[in-house]
Parts: C-alpha cells; structure tokens; sequence
C-alpha cells in the first residue's frame, strides 16, 4: 500500500473515535439539561399550584386561629413555630411553613415558606388535604371560606444543607 493511503486510513479512523466520543459527550450534556429543566418545572408547578394554593376565611385572626390550630396540631409531623405559625418536617425541618395574615376579607391561611430539597417541592398532598379541613370546618361554624392562589417564587435564600427557599410573590 502507499503511504499516503495508510496515513489517510488512519486519519480517519482517528476522526471516527474523537466524533464517537464528542456525540457521547454531547447527549450526555444535552440529557442533563433536560433533566435539570424538567425537575425546575416540577417544582415551578409544586410552587404554583400545590403550595401557592390559600384559603381566606372571612373571619379575624383569633377566630381563625382558634379554627386551624385543631387541625394543623393533629397533623403528622406539624407542630406550632408561634402564634399563627406552623411548620410541617417532611425531609428537613420545616420544609414548609404555614401562616395566617390578616387580610381585608379576613384572614389568609397560606404557606409562607418552602424548602425545595433534591429538586422538588414537598408537602403538595398534605397541603391540600389541610385547606380542604379547613374549609369543611369553617363550614361548620358558618364562616365562609374561599381557596385561591398565590404563587410561590425561589427567594435566593438557602435554607438549611444550602437547599433553595421559596416564598410567596406577592
């Protein structure tokens, strides 16, 4: 054989492994890309529809306090930061935080912080299972109680293991 066609051959053969391993490369890069977006989306949507859901119950605050203490004390793993103020252990501590504000209409129940940790959002099923309590029990003594939204954004803080805060938009 001629030399020229060897060291072509070889040339080639040189550019077929480096492509082999590039494309590797790039899938890979590309994959991960993929998954880091949809995990954000996961917990863009945890934060918009599952926690960033409320419930106003048109009552003050003591009234309302009085109604939701029961409820968020017989909850697993809730227990009371203060006076209005519940957090719930799932993974970290206090990975979500439960609040009641006054509003004009009465009062907000709503989650005041989140702990995204491993790229979710946890504490969507209990959350909601929680307004559903409430509502029912406003219900019961009459008070009129009305679920809504209010989205949840990543604060920029880090809560604890350097894991990502989310709060309330608005």
């Amino acid at each position: 054989m001629d030399q020229p066609i060897v060291i072509l051959l070889y040339a080639l053969l040189v550019v077929i492994v480096v492509l082999y391993f590039v494309g590797r490369v790039l899938k890979k890069k590309a994959r991960n890309a993929g998954n880091r977006r949809a995990e954000a989306n996961k917990a863009r949507q945890a934060a918009d529809e599952g926690l960033g859901a409320t419930v106003t119950v048109h009552a003050d605050v003591d009234t309302v306090r009085e109604l939701v203490a029961p409820i968020f004390e017989s909850t697993k793993r809730v227990r009371r930061v203060s006076d209005g103020t519940w957090a719930h252990t799932h993974y970290n501590d206090d990975d979500v935080v439960y609040e009641l504000a006054p509003v004009p209409d009465g009062t907000l129940v709503a989650v005041s912080r989140a702990i995204e940790f491993a790229g979710t959002l946890n504490g969507m099923k209990p959350w909601a299972k929680l307004r559903q309590q409430i509502v029912a029990a406003a219900a019961e003594r009459g008070i009129t109680a009305i679920e809504g939204a209010r989205p949840l954004v990543r604060s920029g803080e880090t809560g604890p293991t350097g894991a990502t805060m989310w709060r309330p938009s608005a």
